[in-house]
C-alpha cells in the first residue's frame, strides 16, 4: 500500500500546455514525467511513493482504477497553469467537502510559496475536475505558476529543485498530521 499516488499531469498525446520563455517551449507532460518520478525516489524511503501515467489522453477509469486500487493516503497530480493573457501566482486545487483534501492543499500550497516566492491565489475547491471527483482518497492539483507568464515560467523552471523539496515537505508534513490524528 503506497502512501502518496503521483500522477503525471497530461498524456504524451496530449501534453497539456506551454511553459514558455521566449523562444523555449516545454509541455506539462514533458516537465512533470521526470519530476514526478525524481520526487518518489527523494520521498524513499520515508514515504511510498507511486507514479502513475494517464494511460488515456483524458482522465478515465483507466487511470482512476489503479490510483484508486494503490491504497495511497493521498493523491497529487503535478500541473501548471496557463491562460490567454495575464496570470501568475500559485494555487492548488482540491475536492469540495474534502477537509484532509483542503488540509493537503493547503500543506502543499504554504511550502510551494516558500520556494518559488510567487503570488498566493490560494487553495480552491473544484467540483468540476474529473480526477478530484474520482479519487477516493485526498487528492490535490498543484499549480505552481503559470507557465504561459514568462517571468513565472522562468521562476518555475529555475525553481524544479526548490519545487521538488517543497513537494517533498507538503507531502510529508501532512502524512505525519494524518498520522498523528488517526492515533489522536
Amino acid at each position: 500500500m503506497a502512501d502518496v499516488a503521483l500522477v503525471i499531469g497530461h498524456h504524451p498525446d496530449a501534453p497539456g500546455a506551454s511553459l514558455s520563455i521566449g523562444s523555449f517551449s516545454m509541455t506539462e507532460y514533458a516537465i512533470w514525467s521526470g519530476f514526478a518520478r525524481e520526487l518518489a525516489r527523494t520521498l524513499q524511503p520515508e514515504v511510498e511513493a507511486v507514479v502513475f501515467e494517464r494511460p488515456d489522453e483524458k482522465i478515465t477509469p483507466a487511470l482512476l482504477g489503479p490510483v484508486n486500487d494503490s491504497g495511497a493516503s493521498c493523491a497529487v497530480s503535478l500541473h501548471h497553469n496557463a491562460v490567454a493573457g495575464q496570470g501568475s501566482g500559485t494555487e492548488m486545487l482540491y475536492f469540495p467537502g474534502s477537509e484532509k483534501g483542503r488540509r493537503l492543499a493547503a500543506s502543499m500550497q504554504r511550502h510551494t510559496l516558500e520556494a518559488l516566492g510567487l503570488d498566493d491565489r490560494g487553495i480552491r475547491s473544484r467540483r468540476d475536475l474529473a480526477f478530484l471527483e474520482g479519487t477516493r482518497m485526498p487528492a490535490v492539483i498543484t499549480e505552481p505558476a503559470f507557465g504561459s507568464d514568462e517571468a513565472d515560467a522562468w521562476r518555475l523552471l529555475t525553481g524544479l529543485p526548490d519545487l521538488l523539496r517543497a513537494y517533498r515537505k507538503g507531502i510529508t508534513n501532512w502524512l505525519s498530521q494524518a498520522t498523528h490524528d488517526s492515533h489522536a
